[in-house]
């Protein structure tokens, strides 16, 4: 009777969000995972939909949200924290900057992945500030890890030191898709 049970295919469990696949057992699990109708919220004001509506969401809805290229410069914020938002193949990431003047700056970047290859992605930044150097590279953190636990963990962020931010305006960075590090 397992047997059977095993090879009947089943509906996805984001379903009710739009997700019309068929599942066997063996591919269920990971296809729910990475489903692109299954629920997120949105960082801003908590809304909640399917995955694949978080972009137009955020671009209609946040005017002050910072939409970015896959390479440029970003902003150090003076005395708050910024998001910057990316979109790249229908993968959605977002780049949290925590910064408190007295603090070291904080980079995190999330990400709703669609493929195990999403969590692959490099994010480099670059910074020189007065003959000194700092070239870091982090992949992104998975949305189903807890914010509150990113910022505390050195693997999931990068962290500038006061000394090399002290005076910088802005720093290079650039964003891999499905890169190794």
């Amino acid at each position: 009777m397992i047997q059977v049970l095993n090879v009947v295919s089943r509906l996805c469990a984001h379903a009710r969000n739009g997700c019309t696949k068929f599942l066997d057992e063996a591919g269920h699990a990971e296809h729910e995972l990475y489903c692109e109708w299954r629920s997120v919220r949105c960082m801003w004001c908590q809304w909640q939909g399917s995955i694949n509506q978080l972009a137009s969401h955020v671009t209609i809805n946040h005017h002050g949200a910072i939409l970015a290229n896959t390479e440029g410069s970003i902003n150090i914020p003076s005395r708050r924290n910024n998001i910057y938002f990316f979109e790249i193949d229908k993968v959605v990431f977002c780049l949290y900057v925590w910064h408190k003047p007295d603090y070291p700056l904080c980079l995190c970047l999330m990400c709703y992945p669609l493929s195990k290859k999403d969590m692959e992605t490099v994010f480099s930044i670059n910074i020189v500030n007065r003959g000194l150097h700092i070239s870091q590279s982090i992949h992104p953190v998975s949305d189903a890890v807890k914010r509150d636990k990113v910022f505390s963990d050195p693997e999931k962020c990068i962290i500038v030191p006061n000394y090399i931010k002290e005076g910088k305006a802005s720093f290079a960075y650039c964003i891999t898709p499905g890169s190794i590090m």
